[in-house]
């Protein structure tokens, strides 16, 4: 006890050193990162569930669209770095459509200039090469201006760490600071500054735009895990500021929030106050139950008259809902008395318009948004603060393989658009409201869809007729392809218009005039080809804004680099490689969707290592040494798996690599310590009864820690006695040498088969074994063992003796001249040997076994009175013609069976045949004895018919009717096991029957015991 309570107290003590060890060391960190990317590794979307149309990525928002500059994008509009009029052009298109924010992660700090061959070219011509300079500014100034129209665009600020470069270089540098300071926040004066510099964005756009910071930096494996929320900047003049990053300024959009909202902790960055959805599902309320509860309805708030016009139009014309009410939410935060309208007022005053009786509403909460930034280190050691996590959902596309199309198939994980998409849509006209006048740009841009819809209508028709004529194709656009073939005649129009009035514009209104009398002169039937009408214009405006609300409505834009040739732009992340737009998309992700990958707190992971070190210090301290491996497998593996559950449900990360190695120390220094120590009790048990028991039985006792009483043991034990029959004959025969051989051979095959059995040997003398069973290792089914050790020793014997009938010898070993008939010549063992027999006698009872003898030298065997009894049945046995005799107290006893799990008696397990009730020579006491004969139901045809005629014929010899007794008798003796000895129990039945008749065993009319009293040992 005393031992115990010192070991845990030694344990506790060095638990708590190897946790301050293992939870300080920083080298770790990297194995726990690798730990941290299989876990996003086995929870990533497989791609059989993307092809099932699975609801599959729930780390990402609705509203997050990646937009991309691909392969395809450079491959339209042209090699990178594009003109800035291709980006004005992108972000006037689809602002139309009412994007919620957009981030360029593009960096614009250089004007546009004139290719270096050009202006070498036009050297000698400076006023074209004024000329052409400012066709190459005027990118720039539409790139600005549709900055300045918008206020939702972000640019990226990229932030540098090295000293300030010439004078010149700091005046631009200052102008940047100055404007992105006025949207951010000041730092603490202990603030540690990661950044002093940074990349000065041009003037004309810094001014239009927002600008964000997007350095992101990598863990100490450079892999990409985290995003910033802020950086801590140290201006020219000193000053120290908070900048905001591009994702934390999507978040204060998102939550509706303002800057100041932002609270910036050692740990973690608060928005206070955020708008957070009660349900994200939109709800549809009462029209007429919403107008007065709504508080700010008249107070100006951000607006798209074209999603305003859209809607009402898609509200009185399409009539998509029964109710009337828009396909998009209002959102709206519950506040004393009513609501607050924090977004969606085009869609409510369409409602109004269109007589709505319902309206789709999204409510939100107001709560505080805690974005947890646990301290990290980078490569070289430093702390990097106000970093998120990033919940990576896996690889940003999975490309496959389809057999069936021959095609490569992507899924994204993230929404994906291409920036040739939003490019293609080039200009689209504001939306006209109720009774308003089409504009000339307007009717322009109708006139060029015209145009394109007639290509489109031509290359259809000659995909699907290649040889169609002229009559082929007036049936094509007049039935087959009705929806989009009345374009032809509406282009076919404009374009004759343009020739008959060249340089004149009409208004849209005189347009449809002039058409209606040119679809008659043309005879085109109004039923297949319907009018040019405001509608009609209408409609085509509709479809192009319906694309455009469905793509971009309410969205989060990431627009960046994601071609091949683009690779500056490509950072390692848990999942490989992926464009920074993608780690900046999934970091927005990981806060809009509340899936925040937090750490076990510091208190809770001590608790766990402490609890789960000395519980393994328990079980490897006590186990049995053989199972600790696979418990300390078992350990590994379930901190494996409850870790990964507790991060694949919860977002939670618990600290593997502590664990990992507290669980590798403690098994190895205590199963060492285990090895050597109780190495030397192993010693003792096999040095004590090694000569006695086999090394399996050893394994046993030592494994079960069963410590044997020495000195003397008493106990219900079962002895066990073998001898060959008429050995004294061999050794007339065989020379000294060739009888050692044989008994060593016997010997070896039978105590082989004892040990097996768990059987102890206690000595030989001479060709006879001595032994016992239930001790020193303690068991229940030491008798069971014993008889099976028996049958098992009888079957080995008749295997030898097939080997000895079969072995020759080239040399001569009859020595002692016998005759032919009695040694065969070649034969290496004499006929004698050939036909061996062994006696075993088995008794089971009260028996004293341990180290007997003297001080000096002593031997571990057996004392008792059972013992005898168990040599006199092996020696009776030949009596009977047997060769394997028990008493009824191992024949009829009980014990528990391991296996079976019941109490069973020896005769349920064994096939027995009575033999006889007797006395042995020096007892008085009869005993019941009995022939084991094989384990049950394992009879041959012969033994099965011989058992039942026996036990008849002895039942009949105990009631004393010795004629019918006698018949049986006959009987039975036709099926002898053993036919060719010198007496078979039939026989001795027979005889002893005859005797009996003559002289009854009692006088008549007296009670007879059925007791045999043997005459001889």
């Amino acid at each position: 006890m005393k031992k115990n309570i010192l070991y845990v107290i030694f344990i506790s003590i060095a638990i708590f050193v190897l946790h301050g060890f293992l939870t300080r060391f920083t080298a770790f960190d990297r194995a726990e990162y690798l730990v941290r990317d299989f876990f996003f590794d086995r929870r990533e979307v497989k791609l059989e569930q993307y092809m099932g149309g699975e609801e599959v990525n729930p780390f990402t928002h609705e509203d997050t669209l990646i937009v991309k500059i691909d392969d395809v994008s450079l491959g339209n509009i042209g090699k990178w770095p594009w003109y800035r009029d291709v980006y004005a052009q992108y972000i006037n298109a689809v602002n139309k459509f009412g994007p919620k924010q957009m981030q360029l992660d593009i960096t614009f700090v250089l004007p546009e200039r004139v290719p270096k061959t050009v202006a070498t070219e036009l050297q000698n011509e400076p006023q074209l090469l004024e000329k052409v300079s400012s066709i190459f500014s005027k990118s720039d100034d539409k790139f600005a201006q549709a900055l300045k129209k918008y206020d939702n665009i972000y640019t990226d600020l990229f932030l540098v760490s090295q000293a300030r470069p010439d004078i010149s270089y700091i005046k631009q540098i200052q102008e940047t600071e100055n404007l992105v300071q006025q949207y951010s926040q000041k730092a603490p004066e202990d603030a540690v500054p990661m950044f002093r510099s940074l990349e000065p964005v041009l003037d004309k756009f810094a001014v239009n735009s927002m600008l964000s910071t997007v350095n992101a930096l990598p863990d100490q494996d450079l892999i990409l895990r985290r995003f910033p929320m802020v950086h801590v900047y140290q201006n020219s003049e000193g000053q120290k500021f908070y900048l905001y990053s591009s994702v934390l300024n999507m978040l204060l959009t998102h939550y509706r929030i303002k800057r100041d909202a932002v609270v910036i902790k050692e740990e973690e960055v608060i928005l206070k106050g955020s708008h957070v959805p009660i349900d994200k599902k939109p709800q549809k309320r009462s029209l007429d139950s919403l107008k007065e509860k709504i508080k700010n309805i008249n107070e100006p708030q951000q607006y798209s008259k074209n999603l305003y016009n859209y809607l009402l139009y898609e509200a009185l014309v399409e009539q998509m809902e029964e109710d009337g009410a828009p396909a998009y939410p209002i959102h709206l935060v519950e506040e004393e008395g009513g609501y607050r309208l924090i977004d969606g007022k085009e869609i409510y005053d369409a409602a109004l318009a269109a007589k709505s009786q319902k309206i789709q509403c999204i409510f939100y909460k107001k709560q505080d948004i805690v974005i947890k930034t646990p301290i990290v280190e980078d490569s070289n050691l430093n702390p990097i603060k106000h970093q998120v996590p990033i919940n990576y959902p896996g690889r940003l596309r999975i490309d496959n393989f389809n057999e069936q199309t021959a095609s490569v198939e992507t899924y994204n994980t993230i929404p994906v658009k291409s920036f040739l998409d939003g490019y293609n849509i080039g200009f689209v006209p504001d939306f006209p409201g109720k009774g308003e006048k089409i504009a000339p740009e307007t009717v322009a841009w109708y006139k060029n869809l015209c145009e394109k819809k007639r290509q489109s209508v031509i290359s259809d028709f000659t995909s699907a007729y290649p040889e169609g004529g002229e009559e082929e194709f007036q049936t094509y656009i007049l039935e087959e392809n009705q929806i989009e073939g009345f374009y032809f005649f509406y282009a076919m129009f404009f374009e004759q218009m343009a020739e008959q009035f060249p340089g004149k514009k009409f208004s849209f209104r005189n347009y449809t005039r002039y058409y209606k009398d040119w679809s008659q002169q043309m005879g085109l039937p109004p039923e297949q080809v319907p009018p040019m009408t405001k509608r009609k214009l209408l409609e085509a405006i509709y479809n192009v804004y319906a694309e455009g609300v469905y793509n971009y409505y309410g969205k989060y834009l990431f627009v960046g680099a994601y071609s091949t040739g683009m690779a500056d732009d490509v950072k390692t992340t848990p999942f490989g490689d992926m464009f920074g737009i993608g780690v900046m998309a999934n970091a927005f992700n990981t806060i809009v969707v509340d899936n925040q990958i937090l750490n076990v707190n510091a208190t809770t992971q001590m608790v766990i290592f402490f609890v789960f070190a000395f519980i393994l210090a328990m079980v490897y301290r006590w186990s049995n040494i053989r199972y600790c491996l696979f418990l300390f497998a078992a350990g590994i593996v379930s901190v494996g798996v409850i870790g990964y559950m507790i991060f694949y449900r919860d977002n939670l990360y618990l600290n593997m690599i502590p664990l990992f190695l507290v669980n590798t120390i403690l098994f190895s220094g205590i199963i060492s310590m285990r090895l050597l120590t109780e190495e030397r009790n192993r010693k003792f048990l096999q040095n004590t009864f090694s000569q006695y028991i086999s090394p399996e039985l050893i394994d046993i006792m030592y494994d079960s820690k069963v410590q044997p009483q020495l000195g003397g043991e008493s106990g219900i034990f079962t002895a066990y006695f073998t001898d060959i029959q008429g050995f004294s004959t061999f050794s007339e025969k065989l020379t000294a040498t060739q009888v050692v051989e044989l008994l060593n051979e016997y010997l070896t095959a039978m105590t082989d088969i004892l040990l097996e059995e768990q059987g102890t040997l206690d000595k030989y003398e001479g060709d006879a074994i001595i032994a016992f069973f239930g001790a020193p290792l303690k068991s229940t089914e030491h008798a069971f063992f014993a008889c099976k050790a028996a049958i098992r020793m009888q079957d080995k014997l008749e295997d030898l003796k097939a080997k000895w009938r079969q072995e020759r010898s080239v040399e001569n070993r009859n020595v002692k001249s016998l005759p032919d008939e009695e040694w065969a010549p070649g034969d290496k063992w004499p006929k004698i040997v050939h036909d061996m027999r062994m006696r075993i006698g088995i008794n089971v009872g009260e028996i004293v076994v341990g180290n007997m003898g003297s001080k000096t030298r002593m031997n571990y065997t057996m004392m008792g009175d059972p013992v005898n009894l168990a040599a006199r049945l092996e020696s009776g046995a030949k009596q009977y013609g047997v060769y394997t005799l028990v008493s009824h107290f191992t024949a009829e006893h009980e014990f528990e069976h391991v296996e079976l799990q019941r109490k069973v008696r020896m005769d349920e397990m064994v096939e027995i045949r009575f033999i006889d009730k007797i006395t042995v020579v020096g007892k008085s006491e009869p005993v019941k004895v009995f022939e084991v004969i094989s384990l049950k139901n394992d009879l041959s045809p012969r033994e099965k018919i011989l058992l039942p005629l026996f036990d008849e014929a002895m039942k009949l010899y105990q009631e004393m009717k010795w004629d019918e007794a006698l018949a049986k008798f006959h009987e039975a003796l036709e099926y002898e096991r053993f036919p060719d000895g010198k007496t078979t129990p039939s026989e001795v039945f027979i005889e002893r029957c005859k005797i009996f008749k003559e002289t009854p065993p009692v006088a008549e009319g007296e009670e007879w015991d059925g007791v045999f009293r043997l005459a001889s040992k």
